[in-house]
């Protein structure tokens, strides 16, 4: 199996324009990847949340969920490398990522 195809299979959407092609990954996949998971109320705030099957604050829930929606987070095939736009430096950010390459 190819690694673009194995970045799909984790939920990543292939992007291709011209030269370049690239595997992107929403803020969705990035909390899964992560470790994050979520139980909601009916309007939508946090009911309980986990990090790794351990339990978190329902605050660092919504800080992990703010991240991973301020940051666009691709993969290039042209360098094999990951990338980001915003702020790369955040616990879930750099989970997602590593959870990514033990799975590549």
């Amino acid at each position: 199996m190819t690694t673009i195809q194995k970045l799909k299979d984790l939920g990543g959407s292939e992007w291709i324009k011209g030269d370049i092609h690239r595997i992107y990954f929403n803020e969705k996949d990035i909390l899964k990847l992560g470790g994050a998971s979520f139980k909601y109320y009916n309007s939508g705030n946090i009911q309980s949340g986990k990090l790794d099957n351990e339990v978190i604050s329902n605050s660092y829930g919504n800080k992990l969920k703010s991240d991973a929606f301020s940051v666009k987070l691709w993969w290039d095939a042209s360098d094999r490398k990951f990338h980001t736009k915003g702020n790369p430096e955040t616990d879930i950010i750099e989970r997602a990522i590593e959870n990514i390459k033990k799975q590549m």
